[in-house]
């Protein structure tokens, strides 16, 4: 028979595989539903020609490698276990521990309480915690004591501070100067509920915020969480180029203090500027820089350094009838640009002015040479005659050389055909099986005397 979706899903989760569902769009929300039954699984919609299917899959494994699942297995009868998850500064007690959008590298904790509803048969049960698509397991062994003996009484136990107590039915009694769980902490006018009140910022939350210890009042923190109630995580910072703080800073209490010489949330920014410079001005004046690259502010520049000009010419354009008034003393005629200079005719004689225009940040400067410099026009008819020409003569050679292979070649075939006619040997002599033809009549009525 086929498996239910309950014995699909435990062996799913047995062998760590996380199934993703690429469907259709017809089917997609039934498999969205059958998705909720199955822990560690995803669905995607894969279009008709299935041409999504890797960026589907590479969609789904990250949805799936950033949530983490914790889930016991074989718990014993009478026994339950649950989970309180600290993750994203949220705190959440499900009967799994779930924590969602996890980055690389983040810390997370759980808390797990094993309650027993009843005392077992078996004093000694195990029972194991698993996060599902991973191979590691936490295996928990638990030992039952059902019946405590509370006439016996240990003085000074060893497990109650080196002897600052009586252990009586498993709990220490302390003395009359010391107080606490295991009777650690010394008694100032005050009892546990007063130490413990000091561990947390109010009454409504938990000892040294879930992430530390309570120890004679004071909290001691786990590793990467500090603060006086261990409410400062110093692992959860934004990250620049998958780096903590970008790898220029450290995080302390959720939030990133930078090395010298960077800025930024995340430390991205360096304050240096030496990336920006251009003919030793930043950005080329055309920009501005922010985190030691160049944001040009004028359209028409571009580049690391905003030092590439595609409309260059139109600046020429702007500054041409300036440029013509300073080299010929008169008006615009024609108009030919070239990159980053311009020429200029004049109406007078055929002389031509190049200029080349330096933009600074408040004006622009015009550079002209002393002198015009006098250039004839290009003959166009001379240059298509000379092409033409050109072409009508490399044709005729080619037909030359073809026709003249063609010669040699005929000539070559001709002249062995001789050769081969020449030696070759005829027999004159008679052949010894050639018989002359002869016709034989008879009369078959022609009979003898």
């Amino acid at each position: 028979d086929y498996p239910s979706v309950g014995q699909l899903a435990q062996k799913l989760s047995e062998n760590n595989i996380q199934p993703i569902f690429a469907v259709t769009k017809s089917v997609v929300n039934i498999y969205r539903e059958l998705s909720q039954l199955i822990p560690k699984s995803a669905v995607g919609e894969l279009s008709g020609d299935s041409s999504n299917v890797i960026q589907l899959i590479t969609s789904a494994y990250n949805n799936l490698s950033s949530k983490i699942i914790l889930e016991p297995s074989r718990v014993p009868e009478g026994v339950s276990v649950s989970f309180v998850s600290h993750c994203n500064n949220k705190e959440k007690e499900t009967q799994k521990g779930v924590c969602s959008e996890v980055k690389i590298g983040t810390e997370i904790l759980f808390t797990v309480a094993v309650l027993a509803k009843e005392c077992p048969k078996d004093k000694e049960v195990e029972f194991e915690i698993r996060s599902l698509g991973f191979q590691e397991k936490l295996s928990v062994k638990l030992s039952f004591e059902c019946q405590c003996n509370c006439n016996d009484s240990t003085k000074n136990a060893p497990y109650c501070s080196n002897g600052n107590g009586n252990l009586e039915c498993g709990v220490c009694s302390c003395h009359q100067d010391r107080i606490g769980r295991l009777c650690d902490c010394r008694a100032k006018g005050g009892d546990t509920i007063a130490l413990e009140a000091q561990c947390r910022p109010d009454n409504s939350s938990q000892l040294c915020s879930g992430q530390g210890d309570c120890v004679c009042g004071k909290c001691v923190c786990n590793e990467k969480v500090d603060g006086k109630y261990c409410h400062c995580n110093n692992f959860n910072c934004e990250r620049y180029d998958n780096k903590l703080c970008g790898g220029n800073g450290e995080c302390v209490c959720g939030k990133c203090q930078c090395f010298p010489g960077f800025h930024g949330d995340r430390c991205e920014c360096p304050l240096a500027t030496d990336g920006c410079v251009y003919n030793n001005r930043t950005c080329n004046g055309q920009g501005v820089c922010k985190c030691n690259k160049c944001q040009c502010t004028n359209s028409s520049y571009s580049g690391s350094t905003c030092e590439v000009c595609l409309t260059c010419t139109e600046q020429c354009e702007q500054h041409k009838e300036c440029a013509q008034c300073l080299g010929f003393k008169d008006g615009m005629k024609t108009l030919r640009s070239m990159t980053s200079s311009a020429w200029l005719k004049s109406t007078l004689n055929n002389n031509y002015l190049t200029f080349t225009l330096h933009e600074e940040i408040q004006a622009t400067q015009i550079s002209l040479p002393l002198f015009p410099e006098c250039r004839v026009p290009p003959n166009v008819a001379a240059i298509v005659g000379g092409s033409v020409g050109g072409i009508l003569i490399i044709g005729i050679v080619l037909l030359l050389l073809w026709k003249s292979y063609i010669t040699w070649k005929d000539k070559k075939d001709f002249a062995r055909f001789e050769k081969e006619r020449h030696n070759a040997k005829w027999n004159d002599g008679v052949n010894p099986i050639y018989k002359s033809a002869t016709t034989t009549v008879v009369n078959p009525r022609f009979a003898k005397n």
